[in-house]
């Protein structure tokens, strides 16, 4: 059995954040090179086309079983509105954020020349995917979960061999966003320099009163990760069983330009705090310096 711990699985040698934005097809890719590294003695051949010619070393065929829109019984048919971004490059445009959270429903069927072997690999799979699921969730996957597993079954000779196979389904839910400019009539505001994205992890935020929006202590947020009723420990099992706030259906982030101040804004009637509770937000934001016209 190879070694499998987070400590591996987590701090990959590839470069993962070539993966990004991560999309429904990105994934299976990010998760080969999840496989490569964690597995560099098993040869494995992970691959979208099912086998034509003779099984000469394990293989994996992923594909995309379902897709279907919102996550855990919550449906959201359309992209909805996160959060609006001044272009520093050019005052006149300014960009809307959609994002819309997926549920993918992944095919994995894994090949042997006999059972044993088949069976092995697919019990070191599921374990494998287990171990991964925090590298996945640093790439922007929500949750990566255990579908189902399918009955085994024996291939036909469609080649020279006969063939086992174990199929694996596993469940993501991920948050797919999207960008639209939009012209806009303001003052002229010109860039003086900007810092590389920051992340500030677990803020405390006090609910304001049920009228108004919890401004963020940084100014110029990008992206907001998570926001949680409780303090998160990154990546934590003990989280899971927390409160967790979801963007477009509980809040929505609010940025004003040209100040950059960045806040949450709750939605009237979603799940959100009381007045006077706290809450932690960990989100990323940039330092920018403007000069602006007298």
């Amino acid at each position: 059995m190879p070694n499998m711990g987070n400590e591996i699985a987590n701090t990959p040698h590839f470069n993962m954040s070539m993966h990004l934005p991560l999309t429904p097809y990105g994934l299976p890719l990010a998760i080969w090179d999840l496989i490569e590294q964690n597995w560099t003695d098993k040869n494995i051949l992970f691959t979208q086309s099912y086998p034509r010619e003779d099984v000469k070393r394990p293989t994996i065929v992923w594909k995309i079983y379902r897709r279907v829109p919102g996550r855990e019984g919550l449906e959201t048919n359309k992209p909805r509105f996160r959060m609006q971004i001044e272009d520093v490059d050019d005052p006149s445009i300014s960009y809307d954020q959609y994002a819309q959270y997926m549920t993918i429903i992944y095919q994995f069927d894994i090949f042997g020349t006999n059972n044993a072997s088949v069976n092995e690999l697919t019990e070191e799979f599921d374990e494998l995917m287990f171990h991964v699921t925090p590298a996945l969730k640093e790439l922007g996957v929500s949750e990566w979960l255990f579908e189902e597993q399918l009955i085994d079954t024996e291939l036909e000779r469609q080649v020279s061999q006969e063939l086992y196979k174990r199929t694996l389904r596993f469940r993501c839910i991920l948050e797919r966003k999207f960008i639209k400019a939009v012209p806009t009539i303001q003052s002229i505001w010109v860039q003086q320099g900007i810092e590389a994205a920051q992340k500030k992890e677990n803020e405390l935020v006090i609910r304001g009163s049920s009228t108004t929006r919890d401004q963020l202590e940084n100014l110029w947020v990008s992206n907001v990760w998570s926001v949680t009723k409780e303090f998160k420990l990154e990546f934590s099992s003990v989280y899971t069983s927390g409160t967790q706030y979801l963007e477009g259906v509980d809040y929505n982030v609010v940025l004003i330009a040209p100040t950059g101040q960045s806040y949450i804004d709750w939605i009237q009637g979603s799940k959100h705090p009381l007045p006077g509770e706290g809450y932690y937000v960990t989100y990323f934001y940039r330092n920018i310096d403007l000069n602006y016209p007298a």
